[in-house]
């Protein structure tokens, strides 16, 4: 055997941040990496948790430096994912990320670093004195990242 191609085994290629991202941005290298792990026989992709929360958090802080950053909203983070992230979970059975993002993940890991009070604001659509009121009797004026 003289190449990872004769080898009974097919490697497995960590996917990281950094490809996630550049992949988003632009139709480049890393995008071609993400449609060539859908061919089983050229390698097995392996996505962690941390690195598509991380991904995500980027993504929606802005990618790119100055005037050339980029903003993505939770649409596009979703569409990214459906077309270049979903159909590997899908296709690849043990994947350690296999359908725990959508949607919903998304949108909650955008609202991670918002007060509480906002978070009740936005998903109870209680007004901000209600919210205010249960915030203060619950002693909840941490960011919501610092709850389960």
């Amino acid at each position: 055997m003289n190449s990872i191609y004769d080898s009974p085994t097919r490697p497995i290629v960590f996917i990281d941040t950094t490809v996630l991202c550049g992949a988003l941005r632009s139709d480049g290298i890393n995008r071609k990496i993400l449609q060539a792990a859908r061919f089983p026989h050229l390698f097995q992709p392996v996505f962690s948790k941390v690195c598509l929360f991380e991904f995500v958090r980027n993504a929606s802080e802005g990618l790119g430096k100055g005037k050339k950053k980029v903003i993505y909203s939770a649409d596009d983070i979703e569409g990214f994912f459906q077309a270049f992230l979903n159909p590997l979970f899908e296709h690849y059975e043990g994947l350690p990320v296999n359908s725990i993002l959508g949607r919903y993940s998304v949108e909650t890991i955008l609202r991670e670093h918002l007060a509480i009070g906002d978070v009740l604001i936005e998903l109870s659509k209680c007004d901000p004195d209600t919210a205010q009121s249960i915030v203060e009797t619950q002693e909840m004026s941490e960011p919501l990242s610092k709850f389960d």
